[in-house]
C-alpha cells in the first residue's frame, strides 16, 4: 500500500532531522532556527497535471508557486523576504517564460519579497519548486499549541478555491476562479495577528477538516467546528444552499487562510471569524446548524 505524505515523512525523513539547540523539530508548516530573531524556511513543489492544469496561464502558475510558500511562513507568524526557484521544463518556451516571469514579479510585489537565485533544467514534466525564506522577531506559532478552552477562528472565507477549480474544469458554470488561480494569503493581517495570544496556527491548504485534524493531532485535543459559522462568499453560500453539499468549504482546500486557536475574547476581533472551540479529546467534530454532529467530510488534498 502506498504511503501517505505524513507517514512518508515520519518513516524516512524525521530520523534525519537536525537536533541542534533552537532548531525546530520537523512537523510544522516551516522549518526554523535561531539567529537575529527567528529564521524560517519552507519549500513547496507544484507539478503540472497535479497541482495546476496543463493549460494554466504561466502567470497564475508562478503566482501560486510563491503564494503557497508565503502562506506556510505566515502560518508560523513570519513574513517572507526572499525566495529561490527551481524550474524544470520540458522545453524552454520564450513566450511561456515571459508570462511566468511576469507572474513572479507581480506576486513578489504583492507579498514583499524578491528572488535570490535558483536553478533551471529540462525534464519530461514541468515542476516548479520555490523555497521561501522568512523571519519573525516575535513568538512563532505552531500546530501543536491548541488547548481546551481556546476558540477556533479563520482569517477569511473557505470554499472559493475549490469552487474555482470546479469552474475551471467546467463543473460549476461561471463561478469566479481567482481564488484558485491567484490565492492571496492574509499577509496584511500579520501585524494585527502578532498583537494576539495565538496558541496554534495552520494554513488551510489541504482542506479545513483535514488541516484541523493536523492541529488536533499535534496538540492532543479535539477541535469542534460549527459549520453555520464558517465565513463563506456569496457564491459558495449559494452553492451550499442549493445542493446541501458542504464539501467545498469543509474539504475543498487551497484557500490559504489561517485556522487559529486563541482565547475566545480575542477570536471575536473584527478581522477574524470564530468558527468553533477546542476541547479535551481527539480528532475533529463538525456540528450542523442545530448543534448535532454530522458525518465527517471525507476529502482534502492527498499528496500521494
Amino acid at each position: 500500500m502506498s504511503l501517505g505524505e505524513f507517514e512518508l515523512i515520519e518513516r524516512f525523513f524525521k530520523p534525519l532531522q537536525c537536533r541542534q539547540a533552537g532548531v525546530l523539530a520537523i512537523g510544522d508548516d516551516a522549518a526554523a532556527w535561531p539567529g537575529r530573531g527567528r529564521q524560517l524556511v519552507c519549500t513547496d513543489t507544484l507539478v503540472a497535471g497535479r497541482h495546476f492544469l496543463l493549460e494554466a496561464d504561466p502567470f497564475d502558475v508562478a503566482w501560486k508557486a510563491l503564494a503557497v510558500n508565503v502562506s506556510d511562513l505566515l502560518a508560523m507568524g513570519a513574513a517572507c523576504w526572499g525566495y529561490t526557484l527551481a524550474l524544470t521544463l520540458p522545453r524552454a518556451d520564450d513566450a511561456w517564460l515571459h508570462r511566468f516571469a511576469e507572474g513572479l514579479f507581480a506576486a513578489q510585489q504583492a507579498f514583499g519579497c524578491c528572488l535570490l537565485g535558483g536553478d533551471t533544467t529540462g525534464g519530461n514534466t514541468m515542476v516548479v519548486t520555490v523555497t521561501a525564506l522568512g523571519q519573525s522577531d516575535g513568538h512563532l506559532w505552531h500546530r501543536g499549541g491548541a488547548r481546551p478552552g481556546n476558540a477556533l477562528a479563520l482569517t477569511g472565507p473557505v470554499g472559493d478555491a475549490a469552487l474555482g477549480l470546479k469552474a475551471l474544469l467546467g463543473e460549476a458554470g461561471e463561478a469566479d476562479t481567482s481564488a484558485q488561480r491567484r490565492p492571496v494569503p492574509p499577509v496584511s493581517l500579520l501585524p494585527q495577528l502578532h498583537q494576539l495570544d495565538i496558541h496554534a496556527a495552520i494554513d488551510i491548504s489541504d482542506g479545513l477538516v483535514q488541516d484541523a485534524g493536523h492541529m488536533a493531532d499535534a496538540s492532543g485535543v479535539r477541535l469542534v467546528i460549527e459549520r453555520a459559522r464558517l465565513p463563506l462568499s456569496e457564491s459558495v453560500r449559494r452553492r451550499v444552499e442549493a445542493t446541501g453539499d458542504w464539501s467545498l468549504p469543509l474539504a475543498g482546500g487551497e484557500d490559504y487562510q489561517l485556522l487559529l486557536a486563541l482565547p475566545p475574547e480575542q477570536a471575536r476581533m473584527t478581522v477574524l471569524t470564530p468558527i468553533g472551540r477546542v476541547e479535551t479529546g481527539t480528532g475533529v467534530v463538525v456540528l450542523d446548524e442545530s448543534g448535532r454532529k454530522v458525518t465527517p467530510i471525507q476529502g482534502g488534498f492527498v499528496h500521494f
